[in-house]
Parts: structure tokens; sequence; C-alpha cells
């Protein structure tokens, strides 16, 4: 069994380091029962990032670094590591650390015990655990985008932002394959795939701790993740609209 961490990293030289040495430290304790890797995808950083995490792979042979010179995105970001990663599972993790790697085991048993295709971090369902909490607009602002994907894409997920969620590692590179937002509203789109595709998905309360310097922005971002859940919504109802009308086309002729 191996694992790949996928962790997307834009300007994140102060932060990533505690983060790729606390999941040093405990990827080292498991590697009796699993193999791993961990592919830091630097998207068009123009700080340090990239030497940073170079100068760790000395000591973390498994750590793998990809660059490119431009910045794509999050969820570009994201699907190019994915589409690099070679594991049975797959974790993509905030470069922040706000979710703890320790958590990884409440995401992995139901994958291990054939109960889910894809485990998902939340902060918002039971078992939950905030240690420091986002100011209230973000909390605001992510009730309602919870709210808006319920509605309109029929999900019924409580917290698709959570940066910390597990694939299958097949499952993993199937729905990246199809994924086409670049931006902060990749998950929404590969949750609303995966959930179309009729696979087993669980949400796992986490422990969280919010740094306080995201750089999602509340009204910029926020906006362009509502377009994205909108043009999901749309095609969804032109899929349905097609098989139907194609599927009774269908039928009229077997009757005639």
């Amino acid at each position: 069994m191996k694992l790949s961490i996928v962790i997307p990293a834009y300007n994140e030289a102060v932060r990533i380091i505690e983060t790729l040495n606390q999941m040093k430290r405990y990827l080292q304790q498991q590697n009796l029962w699993y193999d791993y890797e961990v592919i830091v995808v630097s998207d068009g950083s123009t700080d340090d990032t990239d030497e940073v995490v170079l100068s760790l792979k000395k000591d973390f042979s498994e750590l793998k670094l990809i660059t490119y010179p431009h910045n794509r995105g999050k969820g570009f970001a994201v699907k190019t590591g994915i589409h690099a990663s070679n594991g049975d599972m797959v974790l993509f993790a905030d470069a922040d650390g706000a979710t703890p790697i320790e958590e990884l085991d409440k995401l992995s048993e139901p994958i291990f015990m054939n109960r889910a295709d894809m485990v998902i971090a939340s902060r918002r369902v039971a078992g939950a655990n905030i240690t420091q909490e986002q100011s209230a607009l973000r909390i605001f602002i992510g009730k309602l985008f919870s709210l808006l994907n319920m509605l309109m894409l029929n999900m019924p997920y409580i917290d698709t932002q959570c940066g910390f969620k597990l694939f299958k590692g097949h499952l993993a590179k199937q729905l990246f394959d199809d994924n086409i937002s670049n931006g902060f509203a990749f998950d929404v789109e590969i949750l609303f795939y995966a959930t179309q595709g009729k696979y087993r998905i669980i949400e796992q309360g986490v422990t969280w701790n919010d740094g306080r310097d995201s750089k999602v922005s509340p009204f910029k971002d926020g906006m362009k993740m509502l377009g994205q859940v909108i043009k999901l919504a749309w095609r969804g109802r032109v899929i349905v609209a097609l098989c139907n009308r194609f599927m009774k086309k269908t039928c009229q002729q077997k009757c005639v």
C-alpha cells in the first residue's frame, strides 16, 4: 500500500517548513505498513518556496518538488500533483498545515475498510475540533456557500472547502481528468463529479486551526467560486436533459 500526499504551494516559504517537518515525523512512524511520497507543487512561487523544499530533501528522500514559472491557480497545482502521483491512496493537503497530518488516521480508516472511495475533512460536522476559529465573516460566507452547493448542486456536504481530502488513487486521477477549474472552486467540482458518479463519500470531522493568513479573498474569490457553482449546476441540468431526451427517443424507436 502506497500513500501519495499532494501539497499545492504558492509563496509558502514560511509556512511549509513546519508542515513538511510534521509530515516527515508522522510518516516515518507509519512506514512499517505503507510506503509514501510527498509531492509539493510550487505554483509559480516568487519567494523561496522552491529553495526551502529542496533544502529539506536531503533528510526527506520521499519528498518531491514540481515547479513551473507562472501561477496557474490552486486547482491546477493539485491536478498536476495528482497526475504525478502513484499512490494507492492520494491525500491533498494545504501547505499551511491547518489540519494536522495525524488526522489522516480518521480519513484512511473508511477507505481501508472499503466503506468509502473518498473521505473529506470537515470543520462543520460531528467530531470537528476547531482550535482557532475563522473570522465571523468567513464563517458566514462559508456556510452560505455550502447552502448554495446543497440547493444548486444537490450535494449534502457541510464543508466542501477544507483543504484535506483523501481519495483512492485511481479515483483521484479519474476525477481530476475531468476537472476544469484551476481556482479555489476545484473542490466543489471534484465533489460534484464524484457525487454524480455515485462514489461513496464520507465527510469526517477533524481538528483544524485557522492561521489567519488565508490567501482566499472572501469577496473576490467568493464570487469566482459562485460563478463556478452556477456553471456546474447549468452543466448538470443540460446533461440530465440530454440523457432524458435520448432515452425517450430510444424508447419511442423501440416501441415503433
